[in-house]
């Protein structure tokens, strides 16, 4: 049985901050502000996915439908990893012109929408995972090296990035919170190799750490 107390607490947290940021973005906001608000909206997207995926392991007798919602879940399983590297790019570059932002975040996604198309093959290739008529639930040759490795490599960019542009931090603690958040993220991705529950409750926990970046 996987677990998801933990994806309730982040939850509960990013649904708190976005009626906060609500209010922030009536009154206007600037680019910082509104690039925050979307990684809240895309991190309460990817903690439902999980629950959801969760649920259907525990409880969900239908194939198809399990099969779907672990696809969703692989196929997002490096999103947040992505867009706080994204997050990072626009507290760094706040000054750009927002059409080059959105045109360098762009880019930057580029590796990710590649890994959703394959991600969305597992079906049929059964690459990230596969599920036996009697639903039981294994790895694919790519769940770690590619799945585990999009969120160690999105990860490790963000991170070297927000080193390598920490005096352009301002307040300083943003460039502190950043990296031991990206770093966390890196490492330990890299622990979550003996089982899925494991990937999930960190992924929860660096959810609700997100919180206070």
């Amino acid at each position: 049985m996987w677990h998801i107390e933990t994806d309730f607490f982040a939850l509960a947290i990013f649904l708190v901050m976005l009626i906060k940021e609500k209010t922030k973005q009536q009154l206007g906001q600037d680019v910082e502000g509104q690039a925050f608000y979307m990684v809240l909206l895309i991190s309460i997207i990817n903690v439902c996915i999980d629950i959801v995926s969760s649920y259907a392991m525990n409880h969900m007798p239908g194939w198809w439908f399990y099969e779907l919602t672990m696809t969703i879940y692989v196929a997002t399983m490096p999103l947040l990893a992505a867009v706080w590297m994204a997050y990072s790019y626009v507290l760094i570059h706040k000054d750009f012109q927002r059409k080059q932002l959105r045109r360098n975040i762009f880019c930057m996604m580029i590796p990710y929408m590649v890994y959703i198309a394959l991600a969305c093959t597992n079906p049929v290739t059964g690459l990230f995972f596969s599920l036996s008529p009697e639903m039981d639930y294994s790895r694919g040759p790519l769940f770690m090296s590619v799945g585990v490795g999009y969120i160690m490599a999105y990860s490790a960019a963000g991170l070297l990035m927000v080193i390598w542009n920490r005096k352009k931090l301002v307040p300083k603690i943003n460039a502190v919170l950043l990296s031991l958040f990206l770093g966390l993220r890196h490492v330990l991705s890299g622990y979550s190799w003996q089982i899925r529950d494991g990937l999930s409750s960190m992924q929860a926990m660096l959810r609700s750490m997100s919180g206070v970046i």
